[in-house]
């Protein structure tokens, strides 16, 4: 007998924001490329959900050691980005910088003498797998919610 575990992806992708919405207007009368730099406000962090599995880093080397995703384990505030889009002839053009995360499960489970395995345990993880990912919009109003 011997204990093996398997870790994969749950549910969807989620869009965390990092900073404010800005903003540009396209006042030509074809559709432009418009950049857009903003500060970083805000610091994600990949974390675990309900009861710990151990250190984060441990959680994370057993999803990439059995997923094909990459997980940081933070991300910082203040720092500058950019975003460059297109934006449609006199429309305002929004975007936003976040990250995305995914939901993890981990299990643990023990291969028995008759060739059966018995699952032991399981953890979730939020793990950032996207750490600079950008929410957009246009409109010809004076905002609108940025989508991933």
């Amino acid at each position: 007998m011997f204990t093996f575990y398997t870790a994969h992806p749950y549910g969807k992708t989620k869009f965390k924001s990092r900073g404010p919405v800005v903003g540009k207007y396209n006042s030509s009368s074809s559709s432009s490329w418009l950049t857009r730099t903003v500060k970083t406000t805000k610091s994600r962090s990949t974390t675990w959900i309900g009861e710990a599995g151990g250190s984060l880093d441990w959680g994370i080397g057993k999803i990439e050691a059995k997923t094909s995703y990459e997980v940081s384990k933070k991300v910082s505030s203040g720092v500058t980005v950019t975003n460059r889009m297109r934006v449609d002839a006199k429309k305002r053009g929004f975007t936003q910088p976040g990250v995305l995360y995914r939901k993890f499960e981990i299990e643990k489970h023990r291969q028995n003498g008759n060739c059966s395995t018995t699952s032991l345990k399981s953890w979730y993880m939020n793990g950032i797998v996207a750490k600079l990912h950008f929410a957009e919009c246009q409109t010809k109003r004076q905002s609108c919610k940025p989508k991933p």
